[in-house]
């Protein structure tokens, strides 16, 4: 199941910072950049269906609508840091069609720059600054190439089309008659981007969005299965319990008990 993180996309100057020991996360993808930086141990990386071991030292940056995850064998200390691309306006325009053969590159001469990045006071030209020695060293340390633009400019359609349907019953056949592509086409395209299938990605997306209401909103669970497009409570308790570990419920009471314990601090 990849989870897809609608609060992290296509939000203009958006930023979001988290510190860990021992980062695990499943698979997931959003339109943002994300730029992860190792301080010790080792953290398994997994992007576009390749695997890479960061050290300390190490960082890696991620371009938007790329699938991912992370995974800690023994041990781990890192920073991640979601962004929108606004922040770096430049570089996006210059570099939106290109990939990067590696996302993987070393950053230990400028961790400063990261410890300014994590400090909330920080202010945004501060963050700009910071980010662009971030994609300074990724273009120094690595090759690009020309992406598939049309697979590109296909993802993109197919993230907009479940973000605008995902209340009713959204198809692959009914997103290639819309955009004007053949089933076999954009079938064959989706299992090469996402790595998934169809149904698995809109229900991804579904229980994302419905761990951000639980969190955040007071409504509830009944409504907020109903907002998620799950027919039936039990339907949405089943599939947020198989994605997430544990059911509607306890998730909010944790993200509750999460909330005070940052109060208190």
């Amino acid at each position: 199941m990849i989870r897809y993180e609608s609060d992290r996309s296509n939000i203009n100057n958006y930023f979001y910072r988290q510190t860990d020991e021992n980062l695990t996360f499943p698979a997931h993808i959003h339109d943002s950049f994300e730029f992860l930086y190792c301080f010790e141990g080792e953290i398994l990386l997994s992007a576009d269906a390749k695997e890479y071991l960061l050290h300390g030292g190490e960082a890696a940056l991620l371009f938007p609508s790329v699938v991912h995850s992370y995974d800690t064998p023994t041990h781990s200390r890192t920073v991640l840091f979601v962004f929108s691309a606004s922040y770096i306006h430049t570089f996006y325009e210059s570099y939106k069609l290109k990939t990067a053969l590696s996302p993987v590159f070393s950053f230990a001469p400028h961790e400063d720059a990261v410890r300014i990045l994590a400090d909330p006071e920080t202010d945004f030209y501060r963050i700009k600054s910071c980010l662009y020695l971030v994609l300074s060293e990724l273009v120094r340390h690595t090759e690009f190439t020309d992406c598939d633009i049309r697979s590109r400019d296909l993802s993109a359609k197919i993230l907009s089309y479940i973000k605008e349907n995902f209340t009713e019953q959204p198809s692959l056949k009914e997103l290639a008659r819309q955009i004007g592509y053949s089933y076999n086409y954009v079938s064959g395209c989706f299992k090469n981007i996402f790595h998934t299938n169809f149904s698995k990605l809109v229900n991804g997306y579904r229980i994302g969005l419905a761990q951000s209401l639980l969190a955040d909103s007071a409504d509830t669970v009944i409504s907020i299965a109903a907002a998620c497009g799950y027919d039936s409570p039990q339907s949405f308790n089943r599939n947020f319990l198989h994605v997430t570990g544990m059911t509607p419920t306890e998730y909010r009471a944790r993200q509750e008990a999460m909330k005070k314990v940052t109060h208190l601090q």
